[in-house]
């Protein structure tokens, strides 16, 4: 497989940096699981990096969680302003996210929560859409997982102390040109966003010596993705706990 995902991820990087889009990977370097997908995130990985972050996600709470690194280039501040020819199928989400405190490396033992659980502040985050895919909603999973499941960008906002906060009875919404398109209470499919940071600090141990000091980690969409077009402005907002905004140039 390892030829196969240097050649998978040259295509990928190459539709990257071009801004050119393609239909889907080839057969012969297409992912055919989740495996095969790891290893054409860590061939791009090679020819991309450094790693800032990681999407982390479930789809039911009773899923196998899956995650795709995210690159420091596009971890960007509140009130960043976006170029819709960079993000093909461009859409917003809003997501609990994560920072890291301190390092949490490889050793021979397991994480648990409550360790994890002190070692992270919470992000409010709206996560940008952007595949390397011209369509990628009709390609099979493991494909869209070799592609980062379609991030394009980390929209953060400003770190919170989130001890006492409870995440199933926070109310968190998306407006887009002055309309509510989201509102999410009680949607997260872990109930608990930390059991994912908890899966991925020891997912990453393993796969790749572990998470770093300031990494974000998030932990999936609260109520899907929301198209965005160019010339719009975006509000997230989790109340109290802050809001992210975003604006797509005309």
């Amino acid at each position: 497989m390892s030829v196969a995902a240097r050649q998978a991820a040259a295509l990928l990087v190459a539709a990257y940096r071009s801004g050119a889009p393609i239909d889907r990977l080839p057969a012969s370097c297409r992912p055919a699981d989740i495996a095969a997908a790891y290893a054409i995130q860590d061939e791009v990985t090679a020819l991309r990096g450094p790693i800032g972050g990681w999407k982390t996600g479930m789809g039911s709470p009773t899923d196998q969680p899956s995650c795709a690194p995210v690159y420091r280039d596009v971890i960007l501040a509140s009130g960043a302003l976006l170029d819709p020819r960079r993000y093909h199928g461009l859409a917003l989400e809003i997501e609990f996210a994560f920072r890291l405190r301190r390092d949490l490396p490889l050793r021979s033992d397991a994480y648990g929560y409550d360790e994890v659980a002190a070692s992270v502040d919470f992000l409010p985050l709206i996560e940008v859409i952007g595949s390397r895919y011209r369509d990628r909603t009709v390609l099979p999973q493991a494909e869209q997982l070799a592609d980062a499941n379609g991030n394009g960008a980390f929209i953060l906002g400003a770190p919170v102390d989130w001890r006492g906060l409870d995440f199933r009875s926070q109310r968190v919404t998306l407006e887009i040109d002055g309309a509510v398109v989201q509102s999410a209470l009680a949607t997260h499919p872990a109930g608990d966003p930390v059991q994912l940071v908890l899966w991925q600090a020891n997912h990453a141990a393993a796969r790749c010596g572990g998470l770093k000091a300031g990494d974000v980690v998030t932990t999936g969409s609260l109520q899907g993705a929301t198209a965005v077009a160019g010339g719009s402005h975006a509000i997230g907002s989790w109340g109290r706990w802050g809001r992210v905004t975003v604006g797509i140039a005309a």
